[in-house]
């Protein structure tokens, strides 16, 4: 794979929702390890990505929903949380908030 066709999705990650997703998602991965060893039970974090076109653009809506349980004494409690995010696609297969054919301003030029 070349250097240009490499793409994490991590770093787009940390923008769906503002960056509110990761937040939520790693709030809940430390709530549902934590019941895991306090109470010996199994816990869950399920991660669901659904995508959308957005008219005929190469622009994406993407819908990202997070549920984890975390075990009690006598049973569990979670939550649930689903939010959406428009995500330009490049060639390349790649997402990101901001198209990557974005050009400089004319007022950034020295002369």
């Amino acid at each position: 794979m070349s250097e240009s066709e490499k793409f994490d999705f991590t770093l787009t990650m940390q923008e769906l929702d503002a960056g509110i997703f990761a937040s939520k998602l790693s709030e809940a991965i430390k709530e549902s390890a934590l019941g895991v060893v306090t109470h010996g039970k199994q816990g869950k974090v399920t991660l669901t990505f659904t995508m959308k076109r957005i008219g005929g653009s190469s622009q994406i809506m993407l819908s990202h929903k997070m549920a984890y349980t975390k075990p009690t004494l006598r049973g569990s409690k979670g939550e649930e949380s689903e939010t959406e995010t428009p995500l330009y696609v490049s060639g390349n297969g790649a997402t990101t908030i901001m198209p990557d054919t974005q050009i400089g301003f004319e007022f950034n030029k020295e002369d």
